[in-house]
């Protein structure tokens, strides 16, 4: 059967994408695709939106207003003609239009202030967004991560089983031999089998770890996906853990303190935006209009004869541009009393105020036990690496040299156990120092301005 080449483009296609859906997923690209797909971060950047709506909103009210008005009606029985003050006794048809135009010369800067306010809204809106990014890669960091290190504890534990198989079946034959009794065997076999659920409790985690990544990217839970293990991922024993204090000064530019800071001077603008309410205003306006009657009488002229005036029906495009008018209005409010309501919205934007001043506090108390826990947290993950990485190569001296005499028949399975036991538990905790200790300090890095990568 021969394919047809829009068959064979499909197919090449969906390879394509198979191929790409298996290509390993690196640390950056992770986090590049949660920021382009979060929700949160979709719905912060639709209130970014509204917030340049808002600055653009209080901009052109600056800019005078303009209206146009009509109204037609009719009128049964007698009748008032508007245009001189007459009534006649027939039905009537009348009518206006016109325009209007307004704008406020002074309204005690409440636009501008306005203006300033909303454009620092925007500022922190946008701050806002940043701030999510940023807690958004940390989340994404340690995730990737913890697939990173699960994916290790189930390597060590597939190799503990496999070198536990092979010790059974040394055993087996020193058993069949008679050099070792068949309680050796059986303790054998049972370290084989705690080893066998070790390795299952490990791939569950596992699991566990790559679900909760792909909930992060907003993958679902069936999609194909690995992440890439990275070349390097060693422990650096001179990294420069710095001051508490020094990282914390240098972590005034981060988004969540600069935001807050922008929200303080927002609050400001918005008390000097109750106070405009005291100060008088003046409006400038003016309309144009014109109207008419239908029917209307008018005189044409007089009679050469009988000298009788001569009445005749005016027409509506006449009446219209007769009647036209202008008037321009300068209008002077002055604020005396407003059953308190101005004092009670400058008490309100007074709170909001004060309420700005401890979020801004409380952020950087928040962000100091950060950076103090994330250092702390480092300088114990290295001393506990340093620490069990002595531990271990001591552990591993030690069970090769009871693996020998075991395997001679010169150590009983008990020792040979609690020999490999101490190794694996030792090995793990060195594991959870290392990724411990590499988390931490990307969370130093971060704090001091380097952007989270492997």
């Amino acid at each position: 059967m021969k394919l047809r080449p829009f068959s064979i483009l499909t197919l090449l296609l969906i390879g394509s994408v198979g191929a790409q859906a298996q290509e390993p997923w690196g640390l950056e690209r992770c986090i590049q695709y949660a920021i382009s797909n979060n929700i949160t971060i979709k719905q912060q950047e639709l209130n970014v939106a509204i917030s340049e709506n808002a600055v653009k909103q209080a901009q052109w009210s600056q800019t005078p207003t303009l209206s146009a008005n009509g109204s037609q009606s009719v009128s049964f029985g007698r009748s008032l003609d508007n245009t001189n003050y007459t009534y006649i006794d027939k039905t009537a048809w009348s009518g206006s239009l016109g325009f209007g135009s307004q704008v406020t010369l002074f309204g005690g800067f409440n636009t501008r202030n306005t203006i300033s306010k909303n454009k620092l809204d925007l500022q922190s809106s946008l701050l806002e967004v940043e701030r999510t990014k940023n807690d958004i890669s940390l989340n994404i960091a340690a995730a990737y991560l913890q697939v990173l290190f699960s994916e290790e504890v189930v390597s060590n534990s597939e190799k503990q089983v496999e070198l536990t198989k092979m010790q059974v079946e040394r055993t087996q034959k020193l058993v069949d031999a008679g050099n070792l009794s068949q309680s050796s065997l059986l303790d054998i076999r049972s370290q084989q089998a705690q080893e066998e659920v070790t390795l299952v409790n490990a791939q569950n985690q596992l699991v566990i770890a790559y679900l909760t990544l792909k909930q992060l990217l907003e993958l679902s839970a069936d999609t194909p996906f690995k992440v890439e293990h990275p070349t390097k991922m060693n422990v650096n024993d001179q990294y420069v853990l710095s001051n508490p204090n020094q990282l914390f000064e240098i972590s005034q530019n981060l988004p969540q303190i600069k935001s807050s800071e922008v929200k303080l001077q927002s609050a400001e603008k918005g008390i000097m935006i109750a106070r405009s309410a005291y100060y008088p205003s003046f409006i400038l306006s003016a309309q144009y209009g014109s109207n008419y009657f239908s029917p209307k009488n008018t005189v044409l002229g007089q009679d050469p004869i009988t000298g009788a005036p001569i009445v005749g029906k005016q027409s509506i495009s006449d009446q219209l541009n007769k009647n036209q008018s202008t008037n321009i209005n300068l209008s002077l409010r002055i604020p005396i009393f407003n059953s308190m309501r101005t004092k009670f919205s400058i008490s309100n934007a007074r709170i909001g105020y004060s309420l700005a001043q401890l979020d801004l506090q409380q952020r950087k108390n928040t962000l100091y036990k950060e950076i103090s826990q994330a250092h702390a947290d480092a300088v114990g993950a290295l001393k506990k690496y340093a620490a069990t990485q002595k531990a271990s190569e001591a552990l591993a001296e030690s069970f090769n040299n009871i693996d020998k005499k075991f395997n001679v028949g010169a150590a009983n399975s008990l020792d040979y156990n609690t020999a490999k036991n101490n190794l694996s538990k030792s090995e793990s905790e060195l594991l959870q120092a290392k990724y411990q200790f590499i988390f931490k300090t990307k969370i130093l890095d971060f704090y001091k301005g380097v952007p989270i990568k492997l």
